[in-house]
């Protein structure tokens, strides 16, 4: 079933499995929510009260430490749910803070809306513990990577990561810093610049003022399993390798 109010019309994986009578029963029990850049969804800490699924735009998750610092943990696209404590009959507290990368659009259902219809629908249930597996194995990969892998290592998977995550044929227009980079692996602004900059030299990514393009996926596979010292200094023949961008403010 195609539904002009959820992303692309496809079904989003929160509602995969349902039928369309019950998939139209809640996409038109929705809100519509929009934010402009850097608008926050919801907030670490504050009671869960709603759930919702990204329709168009981009947003990031992340949070703040009890030190104050701040952490990128991810991005979503739209068909991805966030927000999804708002299902548990409990209250709960929002685990990250979801805020908007660029100007984007959510459908919203507060807690007593969602819970009433995934009562009559349990399947969203087991889709929302599928989709929070996933973040839990997302982030004990990355804590396995913090004590197992040197930083170049660490961010060349990042980095691929996102060019997976945004591929062609719509280029990756992810608007990362290399603080965010640097955040999300465990590291320094000076040594996430340091290693591009190595990877420009060796052929693996041409950057430029807003964006990193990824000429050589083949290297930056190498790297993820190899150590610096390792790599071969010959410049790799960008034409031969598929192109991936990554736009950076």
């Amino acid at each position: 079933m195609r539904l002009s109010r959820v992303p692309d019309g496809n079904i989003p994986e929160l509602f995969d499995g349902l039928d369309d009578g019950a998939l139209a029963l809640v996409v038109n029990a929705a809100r519509h929510c929009t934010r402009l850049r850097e608008e926050v969804f919801c907030r670490q800490g504050e009671s869960a009260a709603n759930l919702y699924l990204l329709t168009k735009g981009l947003v990031k998750v992340g949070g703040t430490t009890d030190t104050g610092k701040e952490v990128l943990l991810n991005w979503m696209r739209p068909g991805e749910a966030f927000g999804l404590g708002a299902l548990l009959s409990a209250p709960t507290d929002y685990v990250w803070t979801v805020y908007s990368a660029a100007p984007s659009e959510a459908l919203q259902w507060d807690a007593a809306t969602i819970n009433r219809f995934a009562h009559s629908s349990p399947s969203v249930y087991a889709n929302a513990l599928s989709i929070t597996l996933q973040w839990a194995r997302q982030l004990q990969d990355r804590f396995e990577e913090l004590s197992t892998k040197m930083v170049e290592q660490r961010l060349a998977h990042l980095v691929l990561f996102l060019a997976d995550r945004f591929p062609i044929p719509q280029p990756a227009q992810v608007p990362v810093s290399h603080e965010e980079l640097a955040q999300m692996i465990g590291t320094t602004l000076f040594g996430v610049s340091r290693i591009i900059n190595r990877w420009q030299r060796l052929g693996y990514v041409q950057k430029s003022r807003n964006r990193l393009l990824v000429l050589d996926r083949e290297g930056l596979s190498r790297t993820t399993s190899e150590s610096a010292d390792s790599h071969a200094p010959a410049m790799a023949n960008a034409s031969q390798h598929t192109q991936s961008r990554l736009a950076f403010y």
